[in-house]
């Protein structure tokens, strides 16, 4: 059996081993354990209520799929060489979209996504289940029809709200154009 020794330096040999208080325990003072608690705490309280607080991306969100679909009333209007109206319903929190014939009730339009009848219903949508349609206003009506050139049959506006929040889109007269405020 060999052994090899190692051979101390004069300055290791002659050191007296350390006490036990002197030896660095593994792991964390209290002072670094509160520094890190309170670091937490700070991110917690900025993090959560911008997170719990959803309103204004579910507002957001509505609008942007109400303007979408606008553009497409208006859009399909155009390339059908029709009339094409959008009905809002405050009370039942939805609007329809429906081509107006030259004679006869409008027709609800078929939706080119899901193939079932174009009605959009806030409280169906998920994650838009807390949007209200607060109002639709189109010179005190609450529809706005789009003809064969894609002009409104009068300007206005949709308020949607969710909590605290709200998003208006506004279709400018004559123009069509859709904005959302």
């Amino acid at each position: 059996m060999c052994r090899s020794r190692r051979s101390l330096s004069s300055g290791e040999a002659n050191r007296p081993p350390a006490p036990p208080w002197a030896t660095v325990p593994a792991g964390f003072t209290l002072v670094e354990l509160m520094a890190v608690l309170v670091i937490l705490g700070l991110a917690a309280a900025i993090v959560v209520p911008m997170v719990s607080n959803t309103g204004d991306i579910e507002a957001s969100a509505a609008a942007r799929k109400l303007t979408s679909d606008l553009l497409f009333a208006q859009n399909h209007a155009i390339t059908h060489q029709t009339r094409v109206r959008l009905s809002f319903d405050c009370d039942a929190n939805q609007y329809t979209l429906a081509e107006v014939p030259a004679s006869g009730d409008p027709v609800v339009l078929t939706h080119p996504v899901t193939r079932r009848p174009f009605v959009v219903g806030f409280n169906a949508v998920e994650g838009l289940e807390k949007v209200d349609l607060a109002s639709a206003d189109f010179s005190s009506l609450p529809q706005v029809e789009f003809d064969s050139l894609g002009a409104p049959s009068q300007g206005g506006t949709v308020i949607l709200t969710s909590g605290t929040f709200s998003r208006g889109v506004s279709v400018a007269p004559v123009t069509g154009k859709v904005t959302v405020d």
